[in-house]
Order: structure tokens, then sequence, then C-alpha cells
């Protein structure tokens, strides 16, 4: 019944009611520790779809223990699925970003990274957002060499996967363009900004 409220709260996400949202998965939880108990893997779910629905809220230090919460189930299952966790990895680097602390999030992201690369090889579209993400905050921190690095590892999987005309390249050529633009590399801001 618990996976139930969980359905459901994600057919309110949809619809935007991010409230009632949040009811089904509070409903969720409770029927889910009553039935499999306090640490099972399957409670890291509904708190991190309730941590995704408070952000979108504004409520980020909510939605952080949230995010925390789920991390911390599913670490105490081995088994548990790791795109999962690099996941809930990735939502508490962005909380970290906007929160203005870049090293935490620096780690976040390139801990999800890591389990993406062995999870899903090298090569996959998840290992492309995080070296996009990785490279907004290097650049961020001032390091736009290892910036550069990331953004071009992140366009070259992109370009591999989803061809040279598929709009979620743009945000790859934009990340790029805008970093050469501010170095002077017109050329190459224009390369990819045109």
């Amino acid at each position: 019944v618990g996976t139930l409220f969980l359905n459901l709260g994600n057919t309110h996400v949809k619809a935007g009611r991010l409230r009632d949202a949040e009811t089904s998965y509070e409903r969720a939880l409770t029927l889910m520790r009553d039935a499999l108990g306090e640490n099972h893997v399957e409670l890291a779910r509904p708190f991190l779809s309730r941590g995704v629905t408070r952000k979108k809220q504004g409520r980020y230090d909510e939605a952080r223990l949230d995010y925390e919460e789920s991390l911390r189930i599913l670490r105490l299952h081995p088994e548990s699925p790791k795109q999962m966790e690099a996941m809930v990895l990735a939502n508490l680097g962005n909380l970290e970003k906007r929160s203005g602390r870049y090293p935490e999030a620096l780690q976040r992201h390139e801990e999800a990274l890591a389990i993406r690369e062995v999870s899903e090889g090298a090569e996959s579209s998840d290992v492309a957002d995080s070296l996009g993400d990785i490279g907004t905050l290097l650049r961020a921190m001032g390091d736009e060499t290892r910036a550069r690095e990331h953004f071009e590892r992140s366009l070259r999987i992109s370009l591999e996967l989803r061809g040279p005309d598929h709009p979620e390249l743009i945000a790859a050529h934009l990340r790029l363009g805008n970093l050469a633009f501010d170095q002077g590399r017109d050329e190459d801001a224009q390369r990819h900004l045109a």
C-alpha cells in the first residue's frame, strides 16, 4: 500500500500539487516503515521523492535532511541500486552549490560521478551530466582549466550518445562557449555559441 501512496505522490508532482505530493510521500513513509521496518532499502525512495518536492518548494534544509536519510538507508544496503545513490548524491551536491558550499558540492558530485562510471560505464548520459555539474562547480571555484576539461568530456560523450542536433547539447555548448568567451578565446566561443 505504501507504494500506492508513493505513486500517488508522483502523480501529484506531475500535476504541480506539491503539498499533496508531500502528504502522499509522508503516508507512504509511515506505511512502509510499519510494514518493512525503519531501515528497509525501499524507504530510500519516498525520502528522495519528498526531498525533491521540498526542494521545489524552496525548503532546502528539509530537502537536505530527506536526501541525507535516503543516502544513509541506501548505504546500509550494499545491494541497493547504485544509480539511485548517485542521484541522491547529485541532489545533495546541487543543494550544497545553492548554499554556496562549493567544496562540499564538488565532493558530492564527484562521488556521484564515480558511482555512475562504475555502474553505467564511463560513456553514459548520466556521466556526461555529472561532468557538466562538476565543471560548473570548478568554474565557480576559479579552476577554469579543470572546468574546461570536464565540459569538453561531457560534450564529447553527449555528442557520441545523442548526435550533434540533440537539444540537450545546448547546455554543453553554452558552458564551453561562455568559458571561452570569458577567457578571451573568441574563436572557440563563437564555435560553441554560434
